[in-house]
């Protein structure tokens, strides 16, 4: 079963389905799990869905995520990869909404000190590695979107040897 969560992903990126940064937008509606499960955060100019944004796009965590040094751009690839970890979960547990049943003002404080969905259920080590390192509260931990993409290819792999003919 995990073998054809990640033939999913790996097929839209390579279809050009999920061009650029938006990946996790994409990939998300394109499977049907997209749903209008919470309400949109706004605070001055930011905005997002609380269970999907990076901590450090919060008033006053900029010093708690170790930003590289003169990075004071809060909004960059790794703010997605923190996103697409939550996607990797959803992906993973078939569209389960993350931190079912907390309130948003719960989820915010949770996100805020280090509090991530559980591992699914069934989830094998290197899918759930992989989301754990998207989540990282340290921003440079957090992969790249190749680095993604080459673990992806490499759990698909993985999975298609240990699948009998």
């Amino acid at each position: 079963m995990g073998a054809s969560r990640v033939l999913r992903i790996e097929l839209l990126w390579e279809h050009r389905e999920c061009p650029g940064l938006n990946c996790y937008g994409r990939i998300t509606s394109d499977m049907g799990l997209s749903k209008k499960q919470v309400a949109t955060f706004v605070s001055g100019n930011m905005r997002g869905t609380i269970p999907w944004m990076a901590p450090e796009l919060f008033i006053g965590t900029h010093a708690d995520c170790s930003l590289e040094p003169g990075d004071d751009n809060r909004v960059n690839e790794k703010v997605d990869v923190f996103s697409f970890g939550v996607v990797l979960w959803e992906v993973w547990t078939l569209g389960d909404v993350p931190y079912q049943g907390l309130s948003m003002s719960k989820i915010f404080n949770g996100v805020m000190n280090n509090m991530r969905p559980g591992v699914p259920e069934g989830c094998i080590k290197p899918w759930r590695e992989l989301m754990q390192r998207c989540w990282s509260q340290r921003v440079p931990d957090r992969p790249s979107f190749s680095e993604i993409a080459c673990e992806l290819n490499n759990i698909k792999t993985d999975l298609l040897k240990a699948q009998p003919c």
